[in-house]
């Protein structure tokens, strides 16, 4: 169910996603399982905040995060706690986001060991790079790139492409910054990550804007707005009226 879950979640099916957060809720209460509530609030968390509403999604994080330390899962609260930052960032919350990741990775020095903690990690990164920490963010990827080294991990791939194109945006490499863009962009589409992969066009355009390509950056984002409205994704489809 959890696979399900995340699955149609990132295929943009938020009904048939909120239907799966339904069942896991149902499961919990028939086991009496701490484990599949906190699953389910964490699906539904994503959810409203696909749909635009910060403070639902902030009230099931909290929620699932709660239900999780409870049932002494920490690989589950380091997933949860991924999902948080990744979905504070979209809406802004870049003091939030911060926090959030760095409860995966308290100790930027500690060994990564896991695709969860490699994530957050480029979280991190992306993060001081967007806030003009350029040595901080280059020295988080000198680590994630050799550790990435070799990897067919799509979640890892992303987390350093978006993470890479942070730090070339933030150093004034706008052509760097959109071939990395464009490489996530289509992996995340070949993987069936459309919220990644529209995300990711509005990131793509913000470069363009920035170096003198307002047509080409008005145009994905009248096409992102489009696509994000049939889908039901409120929030990427108010950033892309922007």
């Amino acid at each position: 169910l959890r696979l399900r879950g995340d699955a149609l979640l990132q295929s943009c099916q938020l009904a048939p996603a909120e239907a799966t957060a339904i069942e896991l809720e149902a499961l919990a209460k028939s086991r009496g399982d701490r484990l599949p509530l906190g699953l389910s609030n964490r699906l539904r968390g994503e959810v409203a905040a696909a749909r635009g509403d910060l403070a639902e999604a902030q009230r099931h994080f909290g929620d699932a995060r709660r239900q999780l330390l409870e049932n002494a899962d920490s690989e589950e609260t380091e997933e949860l706690d991924v999902a948080w930052a990744e979905s504070a960032i979209r809406f802004g919350e870049l003091a939030a986001a911060r926090e959030i990741a760095s409860r995966v990775r308290p100790d930027p020095t500690a060994a990564i060991e896991t695709t969860r903690q490699f994530v957050a990690e480029a979280i991190l990164a992306r993060l001081d790079a967007n806030e003009g920490r350029r040595e901080a963010s280059a020295r988080r990827l000198e680590v994630l790139a050799a550790k990435a080294a070799g990897s067919t991990s799509v979640r890892r791939r992303l987390a350093l492409l978006r993470a890479s194109a942070a730090l070339a945006t933030a150093t004034g490499s706008a052509e760097a910054a959109r071939r990395d863009l464009a490489a996530a962009c289509d992996l995340a589409r070949s993987a069936g990550r459309l919220v990644e992969a529209l995300e990711l066009e509005l990131e793509m355009a913000d470069v363009d804007f920035a170096h003198g390509r307002a047509a080409d950056g008005a145009a994905s984002v009248e096409a992102v707005a489009r696509q994000a409205k049939q889908l039901g994704l409120v929030q990427l489809s108010a950033r892309g009226r922007l």
